[in-house]
């Protein structure tokens, strides 16, 4: 019988499964690269425009801040300058209220009294002056009470000057007007708030 040498085609067959690995390795490994380097694409795009993104919040943020400060700076100012409104506002209010007050003393001046000093602190108003007697002090003291807003009237010294043989009486009135402690933009701004609620 004659003998078959297979060794050849064994070698032949080992080289075509060696070669189609060596293929398949090469396949894989190419596959796993454009796989890794397209995720690596999308990745890299994602993170660039996330980045963009962060940058645009942080210029916004920014811009939002000194837009804030701004703001802050111009209340400021805001509440200096309604200060300084309600100051002059004030003050126009009781220089009114001071020549009404002269204004109504001058119409109450009796026969018997001189004014020697007549001064105004804030709300307190003094008169001192000399009266022939304490009948026209008395007369005076209910003039002054009769005006609108007066408050703590006193009588704080009667004196007889003894040198005079006419008896005249030297006096000091004080009291408080109620307008003068009282805010008129306080005041106003209530009255305008009952009005809007009503």
């Amino acid at each position: 019988m004659r003998e078959l040498n297979l060794l050849p085609w064994r070698e032949e067959r080992e080289k075509k499964q060696k070669k189609k690995f060596i293929l398949h390795v090469i396949f894989v490994v190419a596959s796993t690269g454009l796989l890794s380097g397209v995720v690596y694409y999308g990745l890299s795009l994602k993170v660039k425009a996330q980045a963009q993104k962060n940058q645009r919040i942080e210029a916004n943020v920014l811009a939002q801040a000194n837009e804030l400060r701004e703001l802050r700076k111009n209340a400021k100012k805001i509440e200096t300058i309604k200060e300084r409104l309600q100051k002059l506002q004030i003050l126009q209010y009781q220089q009114r209220l001071s020549v009404k007050l002269f204004n109504d003393l001058s119409a109450m001046i009796l026969e018997g009294v001189t004014f020697s000093k007549v001064e105004r602190k804030g709300s307190a108003v003094t008169f001192e002056g000399q009266a022939t007697s304490n009948h026209w002090v008395a007369e005076l003291i209910q003039r002054i009470h009769q005006l609108p807003g007066v408050t703590h009237l006193t009588l704080q010294e009667t004196l007889t000057n003894p040198e005079d043989q006419s008896k005249s009486v030297r006096f000091k009135i004080q009291f408080n007007l109620l307008e003068f402690v009282t805010n008129p933009i306080d005041s106003s701004s209530k009255q305008n708030g009952k009005e809007k609620s009503s």
